[in-house]
C-alpha cells in the first residue's frame, strides 16, 4: 500500500470516515475515556505513530487518530488501500479492533454489522462462525446480535444499538424486549433512550400483561362456573345505559363498563359508577343527526374501570370515526377489543351477539330524561321516510 504524509489540518480533514467504519463502530465519541486516553498519549509523544488507512478516499482505520492529529496540529501518515471491498471490510474490522478497547456489547454490535454489511451490501455468503472467530465472540452472540441490530435498523430504533454498545442494557434484556410477546416495536426507541426509561417501560408493560392475563383467567373461571351452574357469572365487560332503576349486574373484580347516558345525566351516571366501585376513565360524545347533517340530539358514552382491567384507547379507531358508529357497531368494537372476556350487554338483540350475554330491553328507553318528545312535525317527517342515523363528529374528555 502506498503511504502519504498529511502535514496540514486541511489535508487531514479531507479524509472523512468510510461508511464501513461508522456502521461498524458508530460515530467517534470524543468524550469517551478511550478517546481521551489516546489523545493524552499522542500529545505526550507529540506524534501519531500508527498510520491511518484510506479506501475509496475515506478512512477505514484511524478515525480517532485523524481527529487528534488535526486538533493538535500534527502530521498523519496514511496508507492508501486499493484492493477489493471484501478485503477493505476485513481491514476495517481487524485494524480498528486491534486499537480499540471494546466491551461485550460493542463486540456484539460489531459482529452483527460485520455480518450484515458482508451479506447485504457486498452480497457475500458469510459464515457466522468466521465472524465470531475474527471478533472474539461466540457464534450464539453473533446470531442474537444480528437479529437485534437488523430489527432495530429496520424499525428506526437506533437507541437499541447505542444501548448495546455502551452496555447499559444487557443483551438478554434487549432480546426479551424485542421477542414475540415483548414490547411493541413502536415503543422500542422510547424504551431504550436510557437505562431508567427501559426499566420503567418494561415494568409497566409487564404489569399490563399480568393484568390482562389475570382478567382472562377470571373470565375463564367464570365460564367454567357458569357452565357447571355453580354460581352466577361475573362479567368483565359490561355495555349498558344509565337509568333511574337499579341495575342488577354481577361485576367481576377486574371489569370495564361502557355506559350510555344523556348529557344532562353525566354526573349522575358517574356517581352510579362510583356506587359500583368503578372508577371513571373517559367519555365520548356521540351526536344524533338527520339527513341534512343537523345535530338533533347527542348521547354520552362513559367508560369506567375496576381493578386491573386495561383500557387502551389505541385499540379503538380514531375518535372521529368512533363517534360516527352506531351503538350496535360500537358494541361490536368493544367485543373485538376484549375477545376472551365474559361480556354482558343490557341491550337485548334480535340475534344473539357472538361472545355476549344480552338481556334487557330491545333498545334504550326514551323516558324524557334521555330524549325530548317528538313534535308533530318530527312524527310526520319520520313517517315520510326521513332516516335518522347515529352519526356525528364528537369530542372526548379524559381524566
Amino acid at each position: 500500500m502506498e503511504m502519504i504524509e498529511l502535514n496540514t489540518v486541511d489535508q487531514i480533514e479531507q479524509y472523512k470516515p468510510h461508511p464501513y467504519t461508522d456502521s461498524l463502530y458508530g460515530p467517534v465519541d470524543i468524550h469517551s475515556n478511550e478517546f481521551k486516553t489516546l489523545r493524552e498519549q499522542i500529545a505526550l509523544e507529540h506524534a501519531v505513530n500508527t498510520p491511518a488507512i484510506v479506501y475509496e478516499g475515506k478512512l477505514i482505520a484511524g478515525r480517532k487518530r485523524a481527529l487528534i492529529a488535526a486538533e493538535l496540529g500534527l502530521s498523519l501518515n496514511v496508507l492508501i488501500f486499493e484492493g477489493n471491498p471484501d478485503r477493505a471490510l476485513e481491514i476495517a474490522v481487524t485494524s480498528n479492533t486491534a486499537h480499540s478497547q471494546l466491551n461485550a456489547g460493542s463486540k456484539a454490535v460489531l459482529a452483527a454489522n460485520y455480518y450484515l454489511i458482508a451479506k447485504h451490501d457486498l452480497k457475500n455468503e458469510v459464515n457466522m462462525a468466521k465472524v465470531a472467530r475474527e471478533i472474539g465472540v461466540s457464534e450464539s452472540t453473533v446470531s442474537k446480535s444480528v437479529f437485534l441490530v437488523d430489527a432495530a435498523k429496520k424499525n428506526g430504533s437506533f437507541n437499541i444499538i447505542d444501548r448495546m454498545r455502551d452496555g447499559s442494557i444487557p443483551l438478554r434484556k434487549i432480546t426479551e424486549m424485542m421477542n414475540d410477546g415483548g414490547l411493541p416495536p413502536d415503543k422500542w426507541q422510547e424504551a431504550t433512550e436510557t437505562k431508567e426509561d427501559f426499566n420503567r417501560i418494561m415494568r409497566e408493560h409487564l404489569e399490563a400483561k399480568q393484568a390482562i392475563q389475570a382478567t382472562r383467567e377470571t373470565a375463564k373461571q367464570n365460564r367454567i362456573a357458569q357452565a357447571s351452574g355453580a354460581t352466577e357469572p361475573l362479567y368483565n365487560v359490561v355495555y349498558t345505559e344509565f337509568t333511574d332503576n337499579d341495575l342488577n349486574i354481577n361485576f367481576a373484580d377486574n371489569c370495564i363498563v361502557f355506559m350510555w347516558t344523556a348529557r344532562s345525566q353525566v354526573h349522575n351516571a358517574i356517581f352510579q359508577l362510583e356506587e359500583w366501585t368503578i372508577k371513571y376513565q373517559t367519555m365520548y360524545t356521540v351526536g344524533l343527526i338527520d339527513k341534512l347533517k343537523a345535530i338533533i340530539d347527542c348521547e354520552i358514552l362513559i367508560v369506567g374501570i375496576r381493578g386491573n382491567m386495561v383500557f387502551n384507547d389505541q385499540l379503538w379507531p380514531p375518535i372521529q370515526n368512533f363517534a360516527l358508529m352506531r351503538p350496535i357497531a360500537i358494541g361490536k368494537t368493544i367485543g373485538d377489543a376484549y375477545p376472551d372476556d365474559l361480556k354482558l350487554s343490557k341491550f337485548k338483540q334480535k340475534v344473539e351477539i357472538d361472545g355476549w350475554h344480552c338481556e334487557g330491553e330491545d333498545k334504550p328507553k326514551s323516558n324524557g330524561k334521555r330524549r325530548s318528545k317528538k313534535t308533530k312535525a318530527d312524527t310526520e317527517e319520520t313517517n315520510s321516510g326521513t332516516d335518522i342515523q347515529s352519526d356525528s363528529v364528537a369530542e372526548t374528555d379524559s381524566v
